[in-house]
Order: structure tokens, then C-alpha cells, then sequence
């Protein structure tokens, strides 16, 4: 299984917000330093739209195309990141992997959609993934452009320093067209991290780089789209940056029959209502005329959450199993239950118009399974 290049990519995905170069009602910063280095960087700024555009967007959807030097293909990014608070969500795609990220200030969660599992991450790992937003370029660029308090410094190799109580925030190196051919962010061991674009593209008024990727050759991206906003992610582009909180009026996609049918047997699920705090369900395979397989399924609203409960006859002294809500996005919901060997993860995915794909996960014989069940809705 290769790695998920998710982390590496986060910082590297590049776009350049377009919006209306016109004025602006917002308070625009002012750089503190030499006559020089204050005119270096306004012409910066002038070289990518103004200050004005950069201090009115809010949010921006990114697409790009990365390749890596580990992996055997290249795969699609997208991004929809808030520049004024840490409001993230991910998605990226390739032949061997399909995988979502939501990211804010509470949870960090990355969802394995091509594995029907999902990974809640630890706090060190969510600060991670903080620092990386804080420092991407465009983050960056919207709080220079509007907040004051900023010193600014030429260096040798025409690069300017951007500080925040003298230490260094951003570090651009550029062309005689004052565009950022380079960019430098600290690293938390007092080092610096840098990369380097090698195309750019015009627009709306905008010159941004659409290639190019970190100096270490880690990584190189090209961007394909990429679209500004002047509201929140989620007002912007409908997409939350969080997991979703879903209650049973969220889940009457799931409500009806279900059937897998194959020559000489079929699974079943038949979900409805039972009232107004759970859904009950019927689990079935069928042979014939014999009843291969029977339990009795309920989703049931409580104070933490909702809860998946499993009944099998023959299974677990016949007692009812509980596999707490862990996590939702979109149409698919993960429950899970760490103590219990197999299944230890339950999945349900909807897929428009028809299809329900069911999955279950976890440890037998020492040894990790996971089996699909593929439905169509009959009713």
C-alpha cells in the first residue's frame, strides 16, 4: 500500500485567488522597513492583482494535478481552504487510492473512501496540518494584505523578507518582473523550507504560478483550476470543512429495500422507521427456499450520537452488538466498535441514483478482512 501523499501535498497546493481588482472597503496593510524594501513590496503585491483583491477573498477551490516520485501515476487534488480561520477539506484521487480529508481547529479526520475506513488524527498530527495551513502562500498573502504590523527586508538574490516580531513569516526570492520565483517558509527547527515556481499564468488581472512544487523534488504540481470567493467554504462551495452530525432525517437514503441477487441466492437489507428516535432493519440471504443468514439491525438516536446495533442469532450469545457513530461525510456513514474482533467497523455508502454498498471490517484468525456488500434498491 503506498503512503497517502495527503500531509505532503496540503502545503504545496497552489492557485492564486482571482476576484475583481477593483477597490476595496477593507483596511489595506501597511509594511513597516526601509524606502526600498516598502516599495519592493508593494510591487510584489502589484505583480500579483493588488493588495485590494488579496484582502477581500475569503476562501478559494483549488484542483491540481500532482506527481510524486514515489508513486507509480499521477493524481488529482482538490482543495477548498478558508483564509481567515483553519477551515480545511481535502480530496485527492489517483489509481490506487481515493481519500478525503476534513480539517478545522476541533478534529482532523481523513476518510479512505476507496477502503471504507476512516482515521481520526491524534493532536500532534492535527497541529501538523495547522502549521501547514498557516503558512500556505495564500493564507499568507490575505494576512499580508490585510493586517498591519509587518516589517520588510531586502536580502542578497533579490529576496524579501516578510517579518512578524522579527522573525521571519514569508520569504519571497524574485524575478526582475517582481514575481515570486521562489517561496520560504521557517520550519519549526529554526530552518527554512522553500519552493519554486516555474510557470505563471495571467488572469483576470492575476499573474500566478501554475507549476512547479518544493525544493526538495518531493513533489510537482500543476494547477488546473482554481476559483476565489469572498465568503466561507461552505457558503461559497456547499462544502462543510467538518464531519458531518447526521440525525435519522439525514439517513432516508438508507430507507427501503436492498438486494444483492445472484443466480441461486441473495443478501438483503430492508430498512424503515420506527418512530422518531431509531430505523429498524432486517438482514437476510436467501438459498432457494432456506434462510441462509438472519439479524436484526436498528440505528437509534442517543445523547452522543448514533448508534448501529447488530442482532445475529448465532453470534455473540444472541445479544445485540453496539457500534457507535464515528464519523460521516457526505452520503457514507462509519460505526465502530474497537472491542469487538469481527466486524470492528461498519460502513454504509449511498451512491446515486441506486446503489448501496455495505461493508464490514476488522480481525479473524489474526488476520485483517474486509468484505463488500454491493445492493441495489429494489423499493
Amino acid at each position: 500500500m503506498k503512503s497517502f501523499p495527503l500531509a505532503v501535498s496540503l502545503f504545496f497546493l497552489l492557485s492564486l485567488a482571482a476576484c475583481s481588482p477593483g477597490g476595496s472597503e477593507l483596511p489595506l496593510s501597511r509594511f513597516t522597513g526601509s524606502p526600498e524594501a516598502v516599495a519592493t513590496a508593494d510591487s510584489l503585491f502589484l505583480a500579483l492583482g493588488g493588495k485590494a483583491p488579496w484582502a477581500k477573498v475569503r476562501s478559494l477551490y483549488i484542483r491540481a494535478i500532482h506527481e510524486q516520485p514515489n508513486l507509480d501515476a499521477p493524481y488529482q487534488s482538490e482543495i477548498w481552504r478558508d483564509l481567515d480561520s483553519f477551515c480545511l477539506r481535502i480530496r485527492q484521487r489517483g489509481e490506487e487510492f481515493d481519500r478525503l480529508g476534513v480539517f478545522n481547529e476541533q478534529e482532523g479526520v481523513i476518510f479512505y473512501l476507496d477502503r471504507d475506513s476512516l482515521r481520526r488524527l491524534p493532536p500532534e498530527a492535527l497541529a501538523a496540518f495547522r502549521r501547514n495551513h498557516d503558512f500556505n502562500i495564500y493564507v499568507l498573502l490575505h494576512r499580508l494584505a490585510r493586517e498591519d504590523g509587518f516589517r520588510v527586508e531586502l536580502a542578497s538574490d533579490n529576496r524579501l523578507n516578510f517579518l512578524a516580531n522579527d522573525s521571519l513569516l514569508v520569504g519571497f526570492q524574485m524575478d526582475d518582473q517582481h514575481r515570486p520565483v521562489r517561496f520560504f517558509t521557517p520550519t519549526l527547527d529554526g530552518g527554512e523550507q522553500s519552493s519554486t515556481f516555474t510557470r505563471f499564468e495571467s488572469s483576470q488581472g492575476f499573474l500566478h504560478p501554475i507549476a512547479g512544487g518544493p525544493d526538495d523534488g518531493s513533489l510537482e504540481f500543476q494547477t488546473t483550476e482554481w476559483t476565489p470567493a469572498e465568503r466561507p467554504p461552505e457558503a461559497a462551495f456547499g462544502l462543510p470543512c467538518t464531519t458531518a452530525r447526521p440525525t435519522l432525517d439525514d439517513l432516508n437514503w438508507l430507507l427501503g429495500t436492498w438486494a444483492r441477487e445472484l443466480e441461486d441466492q441473495g443478501r438483503y437489507e430492508v430498512w424503515a422507521r420506527a418512530g422518531e428516535r431509531a430505523l429498524e432493519g432486517l438482514g437476510f440471504a436467501l438459498k432457494g427456499a432456506d434462510t441462509l443468514f438472519r439479524e436484526r439491525l436498528r440505528i437509534e438516536t442517543r445523547p452522543e450520537g448514533l448508534v448501529y446495533i447488530a442482532t445475529v442469532s448465532d453470534q455473540n450469545e444472541g445479544q445485540p452488538v453496539e457500534f457507535p457513530l464515528l464519523g460521516a461525510v457526505e452520503r457514507r456513514l462509519f460505526f465502530h466498535n474497537p472491542q469487538h474482533d469481527f466486524p470492528n467497523l461498519i460502513s454504509y455508502s449511498f451512491h446515486p441514483p441506486d446503489s448501496l454498498v455495505a461493508a464490514i471490517r476488522g480481525w479473524s484468525n489474526g488476520t485483517e478482512r474486509r468484505v463488500l456488500f454491493p445492493f441495489r434498491r429494489k423499493s
